[in-house]
């Protein structure tokens, strides 16, 4: 696997946004707090740090950047000092182009100091951002000869805004670049498979071929970039969906954590370059796509590994602290439950236990997924009635916590036993080769005497690693 070069950087200058979209990936709200603003020493820090490290261009990005214009006009009067202007873009919803006079006033403010203005339309921004609003950014910057980048989402739910989308093309020409709704933040309450994006992005470039005057036309792609929130986190990948930390600006600089990229995937998981197909080899047989896998966060001690939890939110329970999944939901993010149990805690009861807390957290709609297999011997004959229901690991294979790795790429075997160091990860051909090196390691392990009772294991339909004894 080849180190792609990563030549574009997002700035998150803010997450603040009046428009509040039902899709947003940041779950950005209209209030303005400070700490959603990004401060001008990281805006300065990071232009340094993305100029003297090869990031050709720059994406002003939020939130959205035009809602406090004094924050903005700072933003763009320290890049210009490191970038030329045709190396900044700016991403808007066009919320501010309520009359000819705003939407002018806006447009000379960045005219001559941006390369290309980008402009949602679809029916996400449209609830708050009247199409007139569009119509107005794309005349008066032809006029101005601004570069307007028309961003256009499209799915099953938006074919009404097809023949008036055409018609803004062929009036004003801008160019166009599609996008996608990314399967995190508010969006992950979406049916991904109901969006249908490919079916009606065809149907629309075939109805606009010959309205282009040679127009560029963007198709959605995941080139690798660097996104920095106002915070000062610095993730990396190819889609804001699968965001991954590599760092602070504050604290490091941009090139040793591009040198820890050769090596890097979510959570610290080390590869070498960010190659989606070597993912899908490490997979569960329970997960639908790498992007779902990309979520999890049990691959190092602590999870907490950005303020911003860009995947599910990890969390350690025990028999005495099942109460706290529920307490932990903030309301947003899916949880990740790990339980943590040991050879007292398998019994029937406990079974009870666990069972009534999937069922209320199932009840109150709190969104939830198992980490790691349950024993047979919690749940006896409905084990597998509540393992399908719950979509609960059956086993090590299916389980998220198979393995860790370190910051030198070498992996470690599950939590109970993580002491233990295996191979480098890119010595493993799968998920399969990792389990089968593994058992090498559970065989030489002292087995519970519970466990080595119990008529499940003897049956051979729970081999008890979990409970192995270090």
């Amino acid at each position: 696997m080849n180190k792609r070069k990563i030549n574009h950087g997002i700035i998150l200058l803010t997450t603040a946004c009046p428009i509040e979209c039902e899709h947003c990936a940041l779950r950005c709200t209209s209030s303005k707090e400070k700490q959603k603003w990004m401060p001008e020493k990281i805006i300065r820090r990071i232009a340094e740090e993305y100029s003297k490290n090869d990031i050709l261009s720059v994406l002003i990005s939020g939130g959205e950047p035009f809602y406090d214009l004094k924050k903005l006009d700072s933003c763009l009067n320290i890049l210009l000092n490191y970038y030329k202007s045709d190396k900044i873009n700016i991403a808007t919803s066009g919320f501010f182009a309520t009359n000819n006079e705003n939407t002018l006033n806006i447009l000379n403010f960045v005219k001559r100091r941006v390369g290309a203005l980008q402009v949602s339309v679809d029916r996400f921004h449209m609830k708050k951002v009247p199409f007139s609003n569009v119509e107005r950014v794309l005349k008066f910057g032809k006029m101005l000869e601004i570069r307007i980048v028309l961003r256009i989402l499209l799915d099953k739910k938006s074919r009404h805004l097809i023949k008036p989308v055409i018609k803004l093309i062929s009036k004003y020409e801008p160019e166009i670049a599609f996008s996608i709704t990314d399967p995190s933040g508010r969006a992950e309450l979406f049916d991904q498979k109901l969006i249908g994006y490919n079916e009606v992005i065809n149907s629309f470039t075939s109805k606009i071929k010959n309205k282009l005057n040679k127009r560029k036309i963007h198709f959605p792609q995941s080139p690798i970039r660097f996104t920095i929130y106002p915070n000062g986190n610095v993730y990396v990948c190819c889609n804001s969906a699968k965001l991954t930390f590599i760092g602070n600006i504050n604290n490091e600089n941009l090139n040793k954590m591009q040198n820890r990229l050769k090596r890097n995937f979510l959570g610290f998981i080390f590869f070498n370059g960010l190659d989606c197909k070597f993912i899908n080899k490490l997979i569960p047989s329970d997960v639908s796509d790498q992007c779902d896998f990309c979520k999890n966060q049990p691959f190092i001690e602590n999870s907490n590994f950005g303020v911003e939890y860009q995947g599910r939110k990890f969390i350690k329970i025990s028999m005495k602290s099942l109460d706290s999944a529920e307490k932990k939901y903030d309301g947003i993010h899916e949880l990740l439950l790990s339980f943590q149990l040991n050879e007292f805690d398998l019994k029937k009861e406990n079974g009870i236990k666990i069972l009534k807390t999937f069922e209320e957290l199932f009840d109150k709609k709190i969104r939830f997924k198992v980490s790691r297999p349950l024993p047979r011997c919690l749940f006896g004959q409905n084990w597998n009635k509540v393992v399908r229901k719950f979509k609960i690991p059956k086993d090590c294979f299916e389980c998220r916590e198979l393995f860790s790795v370190d910051r030198n790429g070498i992996t470690k075997i599950c939590p109970n036993i993580y002491n233990i160091k295996g191979k480098d990860l890119l010595n493993f051909k799968g998920r399969l080769d990792i389990l089968k090196y593994y058992k090498k390691f559970y065989e030489e392990l002292e087995i519970s005497k519970k466990c080595n009772n119990c008529i499940y294991f003897e049956r051979k339909l729970c081999n008890a690693l979990c409970f192995r004894k270090i």
